[in-house]
């Protein structure tokens, strides 16, 4: 396999990518807040943001393994998603 030589992003790249999270976090938090929805639809909403936030973290780190030449990571996700998919089904939920 052939391996990339990979540079480390910039100190500038790495603190607008975090000032851009949180200022969307903060947003995102304020509109569940002022939203005149009930408590338990504001959870829902909260949830979705946790998995959206996991998934792009999963992504991120499946391509820098691939491109290092690591493949663990990937792996212990299927792992994860099989482990969902038995208990999602366990319980009665219907097909996905």
């Amino acid at each position: 396999m052939k391996m990339i030589e990979m540079r480390g992003p910039s100190v500038a790249f790495v603190m607008v990518s975090w000032v851009v999270l949180a200022a969307g976090m903060i947003a995102y938090f304020a509109g569940l807040w002022n939203s005149d929805m009930e408590l338990n639809e504001k959870g829902y909403y909260l949830v979705v943001l946790l998995y959206a936030l996991f998934s792009v973290i999963s992504v991120q780190k499946s391509i820098r393994d691939r491109l290092e030449g690591r493949s663990g990571y990937e792996h212990l996700l299927w792992i994860g998603l099989g482990v969902r998919h038995s208990r999602h089904r366990a319980v009665g939920c219907g097909p996905l």
